[in-house]
Order: structure tokens, then sequence, then C-alpha cells
């Protein structure tokens, strides 16, 4: 259990299928990025246009993962900022599995 195999004409291919913590966080990541980038396609920002990122989250442990992960997210996004702020309620609603993540951008229009 936990490893996936393949062998062909003598060569033996083993890929552990185990997920660990630092894994999964770094996938929650992707997949936050991934919403805000729906985000920004929904509200038909330029490719280019910088925006500021509200965020609310309905748990601590995605907040967590945002919040480590906050330059590279900002990167991605093309994001100035980034700030938790229940105002974001208010604006487009995502699931990220079983959590809810709220984002508002605000741009300089």
């Amino acid at each position: 259990p936990g490893y996936a195999h393949y062998g062909r004409g003598g060569v033996h291919v083993f890929l552990n299928t185990e997920v660990d913590k630092k894994m999964e966080r770094e996938w929650l990541m992707r997949e936050v990025v991934r919403r805000i980038q729906l985000t920004r396609k929904e509200l038909n920002l330029k490719y280019d246009e910088k925006v500021g990122l509200l965020l609310w989250v309905d748990d601590e442990s995605l907040k967590s993962v945002i919040q480590e992960y906050a330059e590279h997210i900002m990167r991605e996004t093309l994001a100035e900022s980034l700030e938790f702020n229940e105002a974001a309620k208010n604006s487009v609603k995502h699931q990220v599995e079983e959590y809810t993540l709220w984002v508002k951008l605000k741009t300089r229009s």
C-alpha cells in the first residue's frame, strides 16, 4: 500500500502515492490561486492588471495555508496586497474541497 508499480522489459518503476501534509498544503494553495484566477476571469480583468485581494475563509487551516503561501499567491494572481476581511463575503464565493473561500478583488479603476 502507498506505492504504484509499473514494470516492463526488466525495468521497474515504483511511485510513492502517499500524500504528506506539505503536499496537501501546496495543493490547497494551488486551488486557492485557481479560484482567484477564475474570479479575475469572471470580472473580465486584463491579463496584466494588478489587484488587491480581499479574502475570507470559513476555516483556520485554510487561512493558515494562505498566510504561509501569501507571497506566492500574490505573485501568481498579480496582487499588490492580500488581506483577510469579512467584507469579502459580499463578493464571489468558491468551494475548495470542504472549505469556503470568498474572493473580492480591488482594482484601480
